[in-house]
């Protein structure tokens, strides 16, 4: 969607311009700045490059206003299921599609509306609005002998009030990306605008309590005209704002919905138009500037006649029916201002056998618009969703406040820096092909037949992992270059598509992939920024993920391999070094590629090497990921499998499928990642048919817990010892910052002066405080791990030395061995 505003020299055009020109004093305002307003939307759209509603959205308006309208007053039913988007398509453009509100299951939908949050900036903007109008509707019955002091309040109030509106604007404005802010924002104030007005009777009656229903009713919809003109002048402001802050012009449009508010007051004065005309008197007579009973007098008079001529010429009805026009009902005064009818009447000469004039025509054409236009926003408007937060629970604020939302909602802030949140918190997935540049160079010298193949197949792989994705319902974010990353708010959704897209590349590899150096699969559950990007054809615009979840899955799938040492030692050969040495040189590299033994074993495996790099040839899980993926679990575990010499936590995905797949879990250990923190890692192996001789597993234990537990027996039972010992001196340091953050030291400890030699801040995530396990747990069970990723840091830094005594001055400060946790020097 393009975030493309501007400002637009319109003047409106019409019977109703001719009859309400706007004030002298506004007059250049609204040429400037008001869009075309829905009842010229018969004339071809200036706005359809605005925003064109796509397949999902068409769908929610619908979805909202059948259940909403069920016996509508002026739409008709084919209008309600979508045909308004032709009658108004300026506001099809610009309005942006109910949103569909889920639970804090990320699965069931609570309802569809636009979430807004109550926050203080919002709070002050209808103070402002409440006490604009109290002093509006005191003006007009008080006897104040300093008129020109109660001018002055008002004139002062009136300044506030704009101004306080326009920051918002403008903020919206900035913000808004072709998201529809803007809209949302004026479809809810114009909500609390109708609220406000609502205490004008209340504020009369308590000043002057002879006050007639007259009085009342025409102070109220003169203070809607001000409120308008306010509104408008507001935007006005903030655009101007906007364009001396980019020193140029902007190319910025305002929202044609903005010309509904400004050019008519029924939005601002009703919460929805009542069906019976004798009801809208008041907007009738002081804003419309038209007599109810005259106009249904008129109304009901040519029902009567067209009812007389269709008995004695049914030709008429046959005319009618062409245009769909005799399927409304013809018993109610108020379809004579149905436009197809009167278009129809007007075609085939009718117009003066009713008794209507051409110019009463026009009126009542563009009073139903009108009141069309004006039943489409407010059922939208009543589905604005308010919200607060109650500690870190988001609700539902009003009568639905009982109702919890899914924690990832982002509403609405209009008055906050970004108006919405863009920082997401997502399951994320990224694959990517292993040596896929060097594979795609030696398909290329293979000649055009083998390049075609390669073409052929990848086709079929981004076929099916399509397949996939719409199966798990995961959102396709962006390619990354010879892979892709998609996102989900379900845990179990992303790692079913991780199984699914192991599987699917094993077959294709077997078939002839010539792709077919491996695939590496990272899922984590971490933070993403939604950062807008404009592309050029048409302008359009989508939000694309950044930030620290995406870096992070990026790092989890460039883990090296044993094969990359073996294309440095090709080429050491073919440069003419003998093969004898090139070998004795690459050796222990080649070692410490090789790892752990572990998944030496399997074609899809993840190890860590000696030291703390990542190997990642299978499937990689953060712990926050697996966190996120034990809560959604529905069944427990299924036992404990061995299986490649590990022992494994398993389960099976899709329990009530019988084609599910299984997935076996297993504690990785502890990864250096190129510019993040080491970080525990888990590994994911997928079974096509039930483990054999499972265990079971430990009831109502969670997930990572009984992973670590594993782990833990694995090594005791392998006891593989370090190439060296643990130095008995290795002391960690732990202490928690100022700012609240918890910092990690290790350094090799001198009794003789209790200081700690080579120290070294290491950035690690070790288990807080709600955590399970305890910190002398961990820092055992991954001992092996640390004292690797210390060793690598020294090499990269001698560290300093640090008197302990200077540590133990910090906030929750502890120190002890690593070799023996439970030790400490204090």
């Amino acid at each position: 969607m393009a975030a493309d505003y501007g400002i637009v020299a319109r003047r409106c055009k019409g019977p109703i311009a001719e009859k309400f020109p706007p004030p002298p004093t506004l007059r250049t305002i609204r040429d400037e700045a008001l869009p075309p307003s829905p009842w010229e939307a018969r004339k071809p759209s200036r706005y359809n490059e605005y925003m064109t509603p796509t397949a999902s959205s068409l769908q929610a308006f619908r979805r909202v206003l059948t259940e909403d309208l069920r016996q509508p007053a002026y739409l008709t039913s084919e209008e309600v299921r979508g045909a308004w988007c032709d009658m108004f398509p300026d506001l099809a453009s610009c309005l942006p599609a109910p949103y569909p509100i889920f639970g804090t299951d990320e699965e069931r939908i609570i309802t569809y509306g636009y979430p807004i949050l109550i926050s203080d900036g919002m709070w002050k903007l209808k103070l402002e609005l409440d006490r604009l109008v109290a002093h509006e509707a005191e003006s007009r019955v008080t006897d104040s002998p300093d008129v020109r002091a109660d001018r002055d309040q008002i004139r002062v109030q009136r300044d506030r009030y704009r101004r306080s509106l326009a920051t918002i604007i403008e903020n919206v404005l900035m913000n808004d990306y072709g998201r529809g802010l803007l809209e949302v924002f004026l479809l809810s104030h114009s909500g609390d605008v109708v609220r406000s007005l609502s205490q004008v009777p209340k504020t009369i009656q308590l000043h002057r309590a002879s006050a007639t229903r007259e009085e009342i009713e025409q102070s109220r919809q003169s203070v809607a005209g001000i409120i308008a003109d306010l509104i408008q002048r507001a935007a006005v402001t903030a655009m101007e704002n906007l364009k001396q802050l980019a020193d140029r012009p902007t190319g910025m449009k305002m929202s044609p919905l903005l010309g509904v508010i400004c050019q008519d007051r029924l939005l601002l004065t009703e919460t929805q138009p009542p069906g019976d005309l004798e009801n809208l008197a008041g907007y009738l007579r002081h804003g419309f500037r038209h007599d109810a009973a005259s106009l249904v007098a008129a109304c009901t008079r040519a029902m009567r006649r067209l009812q007389d001529l269709m008995r004695r010429q049914p030709e008429i009805g046959s005319l009618l029916n062409t245009v769909g026009a005799a399927r409304l009902r013809l018993d109610q005064p108020r379809t004579m201002l149905e436009p197809r009818l009167l278009d129809a009447l007007t075609a085939a000469n009718l117009v003066s056998s009713l008794d209507l004039a051409p110019s009463q025509v026009e009126v009542l054409r563009d009073l139903g618009l009108r009141l069309k236009a004006s039943e489409l926003l407010a059922t939208l408007r009543r589905r604005i969703r308010p919200m607060e937060r109650q500690g870190s629970q988001l609700v539902l604020a009003g009568a639905l406040s009982a109702t919890p939302i899914a924690p990832s909602t982002r509403p609405f802030d209009f008055a906050s820096p970004g108006v919405v949140e863009s920082l997401v918190r997502r399951c994320g997935l990224v694959y990517d092909l292993t040596n896929f540049t060097a594979v795609l160079e030696a398909v290329r010298k293979e000649g055009q037949a083998a390049e075609e193949k390669a073409l052929q197949f990848m086709y079929a792989f981004q076929n099916r992992l399509e397949e996939i994705r719409q199966k798990r319902v995961l959102n396709f974010e962006k390619f990354l270059g010879d892979g892709a990353l998609y996102s989900s708010r379900r845990a179990i959704r992303v790692l079913a598509a991780a199984c699914e897209i192991q599987r699917l590349y094993d077959r294709l590899r077997h078939s002839g992939f010539p792709f077919n150096q491996g695939i590496r699969i990272a899922l984590n559950f971490g933070t993403y920024r939604l950062l807008p990007m404009l592309y050029s054809v048409g302008d359009s615009l989508r939000f694309e993920f950044f930030g620290h979840g995406i870096v992070e899955l990026a790092r989890l799938t460039t883990g090296k391999s044993s094969r990359e040492v073996e294309e440095i030692a090709e080429f050491l050969v073919h440069a003419g070094y003998n093969p004898t040495e090139v070998d004795v040189f690459l050796a222990p590299l080649i070692a410490a590629r090789t790892g752990h033994r572990a998944g030496q074993a399997r074609p899809y495996a993840a190890t860590i090497d000696v030291r703390g790099e990542l190997i990642n040839e299978g499937i990689v899980l953060t712990v926050p990921f697996l966190k996120e993926l034990g809560k959604e679990l529905e069944t427990p575990v299924i036992g404990e499998v061995e299986f490649d010499d590990l022992l494994w936590a398993a389960f099976a995905v899709e329990p009530d499928n019988t084609d599910t797949l299984y997935v076996g879990l297993r504690h990785l250990g502890v990864a250096r990642l190129k510019g993040l923190s080491p970080q525990e890692l888990v590994e994911a192996v997928v079974w096509e048919e039930p483990p054999p001789n499972a265990l079971p597993a430990a009831s109502g234990q969670p997930l990572m817990e009984l992973l670590r537990q594993l782990s833990q027996r694995q090594d005791d039972d392998i006891g593989e010892p370090l190439e060296e010992p643990i130095p008995e001196d290795l002391l960690v340091v732990s202490y928690r910052q100022p700012a609240g953050g918890r910092q990690w030291i290790f350094g090799e400890y001198r009794h003789a002066d209790d200081v700690v030699l080579h120290a070294i801040q290491v950035p690690i995530q070790a288990p807080d405080g709600e955590s399970e396990e305890s910190i002398e747990t961990w820092l055992f069970r991954n001992r092996l791990e640390l004292v690797r990723l210390y060793d690598g840091l020294r090499r990269s830094t001698p560290g300093q030395s640090t008197p302990l005594e200077v540590l133990r001055n910090f906030e929750d400060y502890t120190a002890c061995f690593l070799a023996a946790p439970h030790r400490s020097p204090d």
